[in-house]
């Protein structure tokens, strides 16, 4: 319910705004026949636009969104809006909402009832935001930090994640990701449940490398600074199959998953998580003709690559049961590859950047089978516990590596 003691008034807001003619609040047609219906559902028919503090406590929200009307709910600049112990819904996905004002969640549910999800359902741009104790279902990237003030996600769920990524922003079109954080400073996020992420389908690459689908990780990071990661767990990383390869010779490979992506960024501390069962996708059908392998994707606990200048801290982790994906020949002249799985990478810390990695433990590292062999042959991914490439100064020690 609304934070004023003139709810009815507020409501009838709410039902001028947001409801055009045509529609009505579930379960009755009149304010006099709803009831407590009344004060229980709002139905979200158009975009919304937040100019006021606002806080809407036990509500049901229903964002009545398709593929022909995507939704927006705003939270204007100066403004900050409070959900507590709300469920908001939608079903197929096609809506967000964009904080550039403040943004507070908590024991709050934000689910798509959709099979396909394509949209990103929580976008920060603004001042700090607090989201505790939250659940997100069924949505591409449910979260998606862009703002450089101070913000939390502590002790959430986030469930099932299938589809295209529809990316608004940032501009990307490659991010599968339960939370995805870019151009963003002060984000702790810590106790969070990760659970079965998966990557949708390849897409046909136009710049000619083939069908391959985008990078699956439970969490991604681009050029982010100041930066916990803490006692979080990840359970269930799926890249997606490439897709199968029609003319001109294109591979299909398998799309790379990865528990914690951690690119261009700084001052991050990563320790105390658990990230398990991370599966790179296979190698789809290659197209007649084909040289190059379908190879099956990289698996990865974490990655961390191309961070410059400052430190990058993996403490206590245990990561397990990391898997590269499969390749394959179909249609191809040439042995697909499996994909590499690696339980930590470190990949190009640059200039004065610098990793420390210790007290971590890595076990059920598994590289991808190789295709079956044709022309060339086949060769199965490699495995490693820790892996290191480029330059950098690293610091590597009291690990326990099982298994690989």
């Amino acid at each position: 319910m609304f934070s004023t003691p003139d709810r009815l008034s507020v409501w009838a807001v709410f039902l001028a705004v947001l409801l055009p003619v045509g529609y009505a609040f579930l379960g009755a047609a009149t304010p006099e026949e709803m009831g407590e219906h009344l004060r229980e559902t709002i139905i979200i028919s158009g975009d919304y636009y937040i100019e006021e503090n606002l806080t809407l406590e036990g509500d049901n929200i229903f964002v009545a969104s398709s593929s022909s009307n995507p939704i927006t709910i705003q939270i204007n600049a100066s403004y900050t809006v409070r959900f507590l112990n709300c469920t908001i819904s939608s079903t197929d996905g096609y809506f967000r909402i964009v904080s550039y004002g403040r943004l507070i969640m908590k024991n709050t549910t934000v689910s798509n009832f959709g099979y396909w999800n394509h949209q990103h359902s929580i976008i920060i741009k603004g001042r700090g935001s607090l989201l505790e104790n939250c659940t997100f279902r069924n949505f591409t990237t449910p979260i998606t930090f862009s703002s450089t003030s101070e913000s939390v996600i502590k002790d959430c769920l986030f469930v099932n994640y299938t589809g295209t990524p529809w990316v608004y922003t940032p501009p990307t079109s490659a991010v599968e990701a339960a939370v995805y954080i870019y151009f963003s400073w002060n984000i702790t996020i810590s106790g969070n449940r990760i659970v079965d992420v998966k990557g949708g389908d390849g897409q046909m690459d136009r710049t000619g490398n083939g069908i391959q689908p985008p990078i699956t990780s439970a969490v991604m990071m681009e050029f982010a600074n100041n930066v916990t990661l803490e006692k979080n767990s990840i359970e269930g990383v799926r890249g997606g199959d490439g897709g199968n390869a029609g003319l001109n010779g294109e591979p299909a490979m398998g799309g790379a998953a990865t528990g914690m992506s951690i690119f261009r960024s700084g001052d991050v501390v990563v320790w105390d998580n658990v990230i398990s069962n991370v599966r790179a996708g296979d190698a789809g059908v290659a197209a007649l003709g084909s040289t190059i392998p379908s190879r099956g994707g990289s698996a990865y606990g974490i990655f961390l690559g191309y961070n410059l200048f400052t430190h990058i801290v993996v403490r206590h982790n245990a990561i397990s049961r990391i898997y590269g994906g499969n390749g394959t020949t179909l249609g191809g002249v040439t042995g697909g590859g499996g994909g590499e799985a690696i339980g930590i990478f470190l990949y190009y810390i640059l200039m004065y950047g610098n990793a420390t990695v210790e007290d971590c433990v890595i076990t059920d590292v598994h590289g991808g089978n190789g295709g079956v062999p044709s022309k060339d042959g086949y060769v199965g991914g490699s495995a490693s516990g820790i892996g290191v490439a480029g330059d950098g100064t690293y610091r590597i020690r009291r690990n326990d590596i099982y298994f690989v």
